[in-house]
C-alpha cells in the first residue's frame, strides 16, 4: 500500500514539474506603432487574427493614426490615436458626463471608469445587433492642468472599440502600455509654461500646442502587416446605432474628431 502511494505521489510531483516546463504557446505580446507611440499588449488567445496599420487621416484639426486587429468581419477591433493641431480641453468629469449621456441611450450599456497603463480613461460595454460583446475605451496621453483653474488639457488621446469576446479586451485592457518613441527633446519655446502646465489660449497656448505636435509617422514594425485601408463604413452594420462604438466608429469613418 506504502509503495502505491509512492509512486502516485512521484507520479504527481513528475506531472507538476512537466507543466511547470512546458511554455505557453498562444497570447503572444503583440506591438503596433501609431505615430510617435509603441502599443504593446497581449491579447492572450489562440484565435487567428491580423493587424492592419492604415495610413494617417490628415483633417483640418487632427490627424487620426489607426490599427485594426481583425479576427473576422465582424470580430475585430479599431486602435487609434488621435492628435489634435491645438491643445484641447482633456478635463475628465465633463468627458465622463458627456460619455453617460450618449450610452445613455443604449439599454445594454455600462460606464465605468478604470486605469490603463497608469492612466485613467472610460469604459463602456454593449452588445452589438447579434448579441454579441462590444466595447470601448478611451483616455488622453498627455492631459495636463491648465494654468487657468481645474481644468486640464491635451492633444493626443487613445482610442479603442471593437466588437470581441469580454475575454479578449479585458487581456487587451488589462495589459496594455504605450510607449513614446519621441528620441529627441523638444525645443524650449521663449515665455512658455512651466512643462507640466498648458495654456489654453493665447500666443503662448499656440506656442505650447506647436511644441506638443508629434513626430513625423515612424515605420510599423516588421510584425505588423500594413494594407489599404480598411473601410469603417462597413463594418458600422454590425454595430447597434445607440452603441457608443457605433458613435466613435461612426467619427472614423467620416474622419471627424
Amino acid at each position: 500500500m506504502k509503495y502505491v502511494f509512492y509512486k502516485m505521489a512521484a507520479l504527481a510531483i513528475s506531472i507538476l514539474i512537466l507543466m511547470a516546463v512546458v511554455p505557453v504557446t498562444f497570447g503572444a505580446s503583440e506591438n503596433i506603432i501609431l505615430d510617435q507611440y509603441e502599443l504593446s499588449f497581449d491579447l492572450n488567445t489562440s484565435f487567428d487574427h491580423t493587424i492592419e496599420v492604415r495610413p494617417p487621416a490628415v483633417g483640418d484639426n487632427s490627424t487620426n493614426y489607426a490599427a485594426y486587429i481583425r479576427f473576422t468581419n465582424q470580430t475585430q477591433i479599431l486602435m487609434g490615436i488621435v492628435v489634435s493641431n491645438n491643445a484641447t480641453d482633456s478635463t475628465f468629469e465633463p468627458e465622463l458626463r458627456y460619455v453617460k449621456c450618449i450610452a445613455s441611450r443604449d439599454k445594454n450599456a455600462t460606464v465605468t471608469t478604470r486605469s490603463v497603463d497608469d492612466k485613467i480613461g472610460i469604459q463602456t460595454n454593449s452588445l452589438s445587433k447579434s448579441g454579441d460583446s462590444t466595447f470601448t475605451y478611451r483616455s488622453w496621453l498627455d492631459s495636463k492642468k491648465c494654468d487657468c483653474g481645474e481644468v486640464f488639457a491635451g492633444t493626443t488621446k487613445l482610442e479603442i472599440l471593437g466588437i470581441v469576446p469580454e475575454n479578449i479586451s479585458a487581456n487587451l485592457l488589462n495589459t496594455l502600455h504605450v510607449e513614446s518613441l519621441a528620441n529627441a527633446p523638444m525645443p524650449d519655446q521663449p515665455n512658455a509654461q512651466p512643462k507640466n502646465m498648458v495654456q489654453l489660449s493665447g500666443e503662448q497656448g499656440a506656442a505650447i500646442a506647436k511644441e506638443m505636435q508629434s513626430q513625423p509617422p515612424l515605420n510599423a514594425s516588421p510584425s505588423v502587416i500594413t494594407s489599404k485601408p480598411y473601410s469603417e463604413n462597413s463594418w458600422l452594420d454590425f454595430f447597434a446605432p445607440d452603441d457608443l462604438a457605433y458613435h466613435y466608429l461612426h467619427a472614423w469613418a467620416n474622419e471627424e474628431t
